[in-house]
């Protein structure tokens, strides 16, 4: 058969129907929630707990505990060593890790379906009876100490770490790393980081997210391993969030002599994540730059060849969050790039976005949609997100159906109510000798020292 060669690119077709996998949720004897999402047939697993540890929830002055505590949980129980953990784990095929956010801490399993019930004990042991060794934990810290060392050498770590900074105010919970600095780092112990964990632990209730072949899975037996839970969370004060109030938009020099290339990071704090136009936030952001042929990246790179890529979005978060804009371009073109970067997130909160524009993002979001969620690993992570900012249960569903019927006037109506150009802090990590003076006739606002 000969190939027919066509001049005019053929249309996609209309998006499939989808529907979320059907879950349930219950709470067992014990106090635990669980979220159980069976997928029948699939030759892998995966669970998620979800605790109440996130990083909004430590003490300013040790920052990164919860990371910490986090990165330790794999490494020995009560009964096992690391090294003896690290071959229980193998000889199942199980990954066991722990993460941490803002908003959660969070323990993830992925295991072969056949394998699922001792890969839950195991994971209920790592979770209840941690080891916390301190030669073990020890080890973590300085290797953590080290991440931050290097990250000095790293423009688009120092980018983000400025811009945290320059957004929210001093003593907030987001203007710092979730990995903390040198100093909170350095203040932890094996005890402390033990204490946090144990005490966060026992503060609320936790839920346990299951996605995957549950045929004939005793939940209560499974998941007996994990003990008891309390019935609701104790009372905590909400997390400082304060952003710097009164400021106007600045330009933040980190100066770093004889970079070739600087660093640039811009944006402004942001919605929280529970808001009523998320999905028009989101589709508009991805317009401006979560996309290839986004406003920016087609700007900065694909017409004035200043970078490789360009990237701007919405870090949600329970309390709040933030808008940045993030791309690495030559020295020479820096002043540049920031007035065409800044003019471009002007002209979006001012003119929207036209249905020109907005076709072909909202057409990729919902096809992509589906593949998002085709691995049981997927599914648990957003169950879990559900659990952690109190989506209704239709969420995925619904999410996608107003995606497909997203307009240009709700997309423009989100970028003229979510963009603020003129309170931007635009973070450079550069060559300070050699930008200072081109970023200051911009007059775009004050040159501070970063």
């Amino acid at each position: 058969m000969s190939a027919v060669l066509v001049d005019v690119r053929p249309g996609s077709a209309s998006p499939r129907p989808w529907r979320f996998p059907s879950f349930e949720r219950r709470t067992l004897p014990t106090g635990l929630r669980v979220v159980l999402c069976d997928l029948p047939g699939s030759p892998m697993a995966a669970a998620r707990l979800v605790l109440e540890a996130g990083a909004a929830t430590e003490p300013f002055e040790a920052a990164g505990i919860g990371l910490l505590a986090a990165r330790s949980l794999p490494e020995g129980t009560q009964s096992l060593g690391p090294h003896e953990l690290a071959e229980v784990m193998e000889g199942m095929g199980a990954d066991i890790k722990g993460e941490v956010s803002f908003d959660s801490m969070q323990v993830r399993l992925e295991v072969p379906a056949s394998r699922l019930p001792p890969a839950l004990e195991l994971m209920a042991d790592i979770v209840r009876r941690p080891g916390f060794r301190p030669a073990e934990v020890d080890r973590l810290v300085q290797e953590r100490l080290d991440q931050l060392a290097q990250e000095k050498s790293v423009p688009d770590a120092l980018a983000a770490r400025a811009f945290e900074q320059a957004v929210f105010a001093p003593g907030s919970a987001y203007a710092r790393s979730i990995g903390g600095d040198v100093e909170t780092i350095s203040s932890l112990t094996p005890a402390k980081i033990e204490e946090h964990y144990l005490t966060r632990l026992a503060a609320a209730p936790a839920t346990l997210v299951l996605a995957g072949d549950l045929s004939g899975l005793d939940v209560e037996g499974a998941l007996a391993g994990f003990g008891s839970w309390p019935e609701s969370a104790e009372s905590v004060p909400e997390p400082d969030v304060r952003t710097h109030e009164g400021i106007g938009r600045r330009i933040v020099l980190v100066d770093r002599p004889g970079s070739v290339q600087s660093a640039l990071a811009m944006g402004h704090a942001g919605p929280p994540r529970r808001i009523d136009d998320y999905v028009a936030t989101g589709t508009m952001a991805m317009c401006l730059g979560g996309v290839f042929g986004s406003r920016l990246n087609m700007k900065l790179r694909e017409e004035k060849g200043y970078t490789y890529g360009a990237h701007a979005g919405f870090e949600f978060r329970r309390h709040g969050g933030a808008f940045s804009c993030r791309t690495a371009v030559q020295t020479e073109v820096t002043a540049d790039a920031v007035a065409d970067a800044v003019a471009e997130i002007e002209r979006t909160a001012a003119s929207g976005i036209p249905e020109s524009e907005l076709a072909s993002v909202r057409e990729y979001r919902v096809g992509i949609f589906p593949i998002a969620y085709e691995r049981p690993a997927a599914v648990a992570m957003g169950l879990a997100e559900m659990v952690v900012h109190g989506l209704p249960e239709d969420w995925f569903d619904s999410v996608r159906a107003e995606m497909a019927v997203v307009t240009s006037q709700d997309v423009s109506a989100a970028a003229a109510r979510r963009l603020s150009p003129d309170r931007m802090a635009i973070v450079v990590v550069g060559d300070g000798e050699r930008i200072r003076d081109s970023l200051a006739a911009l007059e775009l606002g004050p040159v501070v020292e970063g």
